[in-house]
């Protein structure tokens, strides 16, 4: 069997390097809708202007952020989009409270293209953009002897109140 060159095994491990950390989660969640006309038919291969907004509290919540994007639907009349990867109108999404109050979705479409947006509903946000909450929430789960975290940033084991940056309570077995 042959082996490959040096050069183009560096350059494949590098390309694979490349694609891990593009992977990575982004700060946006994926959202999704079937657009359709006042006959219940889907609108495929349209063109769509999307205007989504971020209410927080209620249906009737002040706005924290909102964002335009662009896509088409397929043929079933589905679009897919990313909500924090548009362009922005008003707030700023990485600095949205998650965990402050109960957010909602506008989704507002224009299908002609003349800043006609038409409401296509308003939902409460669930638990997936919650997660990006609890990415920062500085809490560990608390379950019997395993590791603990303080807001400070105090680490325990075998305790729920670290007192240093490392606190262990009971045995403690280093190996080489």
């Amino acid at each position: 069997m042959k082996s490959l060159p040096l050069k183009t095994c560096i350059l494949i491990i590098l390309l694979n390097i490349t694609f891990f950390v593009f992977a990575q989660s982004d700060k946006t969640f994926k959202y999704q809708a079937i657009i359709r006309d006042s006959a219940g038919a889907p609108y495929p291969k349209q063109l769509v202007i999307l205007k989504l907004s971020i209410l927080k509290g209620d249906e009737t919540g002040e706005i924290v952020y909102s964002e335009m994007q662009n896509d088409s639907t397929n043929e079933f009349g589905l679009f897919s989009v990313e909500i924090g990867g548009g362009s922005a109108l008003t707030g700023d999404f990485n600095n949205i409270d998650w965990g402050s109050d109960n957010y909602f979705l506008k989704t507002e479409i224009d299908t002609s293209g003349n800043n006609g947006f038409e409401l296509l509903g308003i939902s409460l946000l669930g638990y997936v953009p919650y997660a990006k909450y609890a990415e920062n929430s500085g809490s560990w789960i608390v379950s019997g002897d395993t590791v603990f975290l303080r807001p400070a940033g105090y680490v325990g084991i075998g305790t729920n109140t670290p007192e240093q940056k490392l606190h262990i309570n009971g045995n403690l077995k280093v190996r080489d």
